[in-house]
């Protein structure tokens, strides 16, 4: 969950830009600890980040491999955070792409709307977890940390907007969030996200953050010519030294 200020660029498409990221969804039960679980976290950044990257061709086979590492000061009260990389700075720079560390959930105040289905309960290392499969409708800029857009992706019936779903595994006794998989079906991207999520106390705090998270699938770009660009990969990530960034990602 990172930098959110001075990443750049990608997906989703609209609703009212005024609207966009003030969706504050009441749920009850289960649901409502892990709704308050989110809140209470939403401000909480990594400020360590450890990225391995494999680049592979159509067919699967690994053809460049990458790693770095990003470290995160908050700067005024969390206004703006500094990142600092080690090791190949490609690796972020095309992540970056996809995201700029935040994981995003569908109980966070971005989120405009949702439609969820509830499935059979499944164990998730040793945990007793409901499961929800959740289509969700957000801003195009959420996931990259720049201001709305005004367009949406997702929530569209007639699949207008792409798809963005995310399965969501909760602790059935605390309502933590235990692991998320998301899947985004847009114009030029097709990902899976998968996160596992930790609760941790961060200066007296509980807060419900992911520790790990790997996304794969494929992004293209088109050339001038009838040649397309694409790039499939595995991005495989461990977070860790959470603090809290007053005014950070959709909190603001």
């Amino acid at each position: 969950m990172m930098l959110r200020k001075a990443l750049t660029i990608l997906l989703l498409a609209s609703l009212v830009v005024t609207s966009v990221f003030a969706s504050d969804t009441y749920e009850s039960g289960t649901l409502y600890w892990t709704n308050s679980f989110i809140d209470d976290s939403d401000e909480y950044v990594a400020t360590e980040r450890e990225l391995s990257l494999e680049v592979k061709d159509a067919q699967g086979n690994v053809i460049d491999s990458l790693s770095s590492s990003a470290y995160y000061s908050i700067r005024n009260y969390g206004n703006m955070i500094e990142r600092s990389l080690a090791g190949d700075t490609q690796a972020f720079a095309f992540i970056d792409q996809i995201y700029d560390g935040y994981v995003l959930t569908p109980f966070n105040d971005a989120v405009c709307s949702y439609d969820k289905t509830q499935l059979e309960n499944v164990t998730v290392d040793g945990t007793d977890c409901l499961v929800y499969e959740i289509e969700v409708a957000v801003d195009e800029g959420v996931f990259t940390g720049v201001s709305p857009t005004g367009r949406l992706i997702g929530g569209d019936r007639d699949d207008e907007n792409g798809d963005l779903v995310m399965t969501v595994y909760i602790n059935s006794e605390t309502g933590a969030v235990v692991r998320q998989i998301m899947t985004l079906d847009v114009t030029g991207k097709q990902l899976t996200q998968t996160a596992d999520f930790i609760t941790a106390e961060v200066d007296g705090v509980t807060v419900n953050v992911p520790s790990s998270v790997v996304t794969e699938g494929v992004v293209r770009s088109a050339t001038a010519s009838q040649i397309t660009n694409a790039v499939y990969f595995t991005a495989s990530e461990t977070f860790s030294s959470y603090q809290l960034a007053d005014g950070y990602h959709d909190a603001d």
